[in-house]
């Protein structure tokens, strides 16, 4: 027997022995959590599942590109760090009419719809005329809010907001994934 291929073996076996619960920790580490450990930073729970909801309708995502592009907390973090207090305000009130309206037509009790609900009150808002929809642009862009356009203003502003970080959520997760 050869002795420096007996100590050139153990040394192998002894490293790998040694090597093989790190190895183990480190693997187990990368693996995605099932559990959610994000917290909202400026909306609440109710808001997170309703805006995640709205943004999944908008652009339907597969599981892997929906968990990549983190796109409720993208919408959280602008709001928190990026929104103006005018902008947070104008969320939070759109959000507030959204509900509202969701309760009003489907004369529920709670303010959660399911996806198809609000995939059909979304048509009824976004699939609209050439013209109401210009009328709509110019509302928001003057900011012009008056007693007969106070509700509209809102819920346009908040589904607006929530499309547009929704694609650009999408779009700079994707170029950082590339990169």
């Amino acid at each position: 027997m050869d002795r420096r291929k007996l100590i050139k073996t153990m040394t192998y076996a002894l490293g790998a022995t040694i090597a093989t619960p790190t190895l183990v920790s480190l693997w187990t580490s990368c693996k995605p959590s099932t559990e959610n450990s994000w917290t909202p930073l400026f909306l609440n729970n109710k808001d997170v599942k309703m805006a995640a909801t709205i943004s999944r309708i908008i652009l339907p995502l597969t599981p892997q590109e929906e968990k990549l592009s983190n796109i409720p907390q993208f919408i959280d973090l602008i709001l928190s760090d990026v929104s103006s207090k005018e902008a947070q305000s104008n969320f939070l009130k759109g959000a507030d009419y959204f509900k509202q309206a969701c309760r009003d037509t489907y004369h529920k009790k709670k303010s959660e719809a399911n996806q198809e609900e609000y995939k059909s009150l979304l048509a009824y808002y976004l699939n609209i005329s050439k013209d109401k929809e210009a009328g709509i642009f110019k509302m928001i862009d003057k900011g012009v809010l008056s007693k007969e356009n106070n509700t509209e203003y809102y819920i346009y502003n908040y589904l607006l907001f929530i499309r547009k970080y929704t694609i650009w959520g999408y779009s700079t997760a994707n170029k950082l994934i590339e990169n």
